[in-house]
C-alpha cells in the first residue's frame, strides 16, 4: 500500500515538474521573441529614416555592413537593391512578400515565416521609405522555436493576435 501511494506521490511530483518547466520554456520564449520584435523593429525605424534623409543609400547600407540584423532595399516594384546576407542580384522580386504588402498598404509590416535564402525560421519588418521603396530588417528564431510556440498555443488554449499600441503600430 505504502508503495502504491510513494509511487502516486512521485508520479505527481513529476508530473507537476514537467507543467513548471513547460511553463518556464513558454514565459523565455516569449520574452525573447519579444525583446527580438521590439529590437528589430526599433533598428528598422532608425535606419529607413537614415535612409530617407541619405542622398546615397548604398553608402548607408554600407556603414550598416557591422550590424547582426539582415537587411535587404527594395524598390517599389519589389526588386532587391540591396541585401546584407546575399547577392541581391540574383534574388527574385519581393513584392509578393506579406510584410511587403503590409508595408505598401499601412507602412510598416511585419511577418514570420521560413527563409529560402537562408534556410531557416524568420521574421521580419519592413517599412516604407518616402520614395516608394522598402526597407526590410530580419532576424532568424532559434530551432524549435516555432514547435514550442505551437505546443504553448495548443497545450494553453492561447492564441497569437495581432493589436495595436499607442502609436498605431501593431504588435503580436
Amino acid at each position: 500500500m505504502r508503495r502504491k501511494i510513494y509511487r502516486s506521490m512521485l508520479l505527481t511530483v513529476l508530473l507537476a515538474a514537467l507543467c513548471i518547466g513547460l511553463l518556464l520554456m513558454l514565459s523565455l520564449y516569449q520574452l525573447f521573441t519579444g525583446q527580438l520584435r521590439n529590437s528589430l523593429s526599433s533598428e528598422l525605424k532608425f535606419m529607413a529614416a537614415a535612409v530617407n534623409q541619405a542622398r546615397e543609400p548604398q553608402v548607408l547600407f554600407e556603414a550598416f555592413d557591422g550590424i547582426s540584423t539582415r537587411l535587404t532595399w527594395i524598390d517599389a516594384d519589389g526588386n532587391v537593391r540591396y541585401d546584407s546576407d546575399a547577392n541581391a542580384s540574383r534574388m527574385e522580386n519581393h513584392l509578393d512578400r506579406p510584410e511587403i504588402q503590409e508595408a505598401l498598404k499601412d507602412g510598416f509590416g511585419s511577418s514570420s515565416r521560413f527563409s529560402t535564402t537562408l534556410g531557416k525560421e524568420t521574421l521580419y519588418f519592413a517599412a516604407r521609405l518616402e520614395d516608394g521603396g522598402i526597407l526590410r530588417s530580419s532576424d532568424q528564431v532559434q530551432p524549435g522555436d516555432r514547435i514550442r510556440l505551437r505546443l504553448a498555443q495548443g497545450s494553453l488554449g492561447c492564441r497569437v493576435e495581432e493589436k495595436e499600441d499607442n502609436h498605431g503600430e501593431k504588435e503580436l
